[in-house]
């Protein structure tokens, strides 16, 4: 949802996961780029996810609560 601002713009933006916080509440890393440039945009994503090693990362699923 935070991408959308760019996106409309025509500014490409991709949200990598980092970790999580100390509440285990996930948290990410924006990346943005100048217009028409997806390509690189996605190769900086893929290239962080590769360096940190977050491309198996997957936050824990949250139960719902009943009222």
């Amino acid at each position: 949802i935070y991408s959308i601002c760019s996106n409309l713009a025509g500014l490409p933006a991709i949200n990598v996961p980092v970790s999580l916080d100390s509440d285990t509440k996930p948290f990410g890393l924006q990346i943005m780029g100048p217009q028409k440039s997806d390509a690189f945009v996605c190769q900086m994503a893929y290239a962080f996810e590769k360096h940190e090693k977050t491309q198996s990362f997957v936050p824990p699923i949250v139960e719902a609560q009943t009222c």
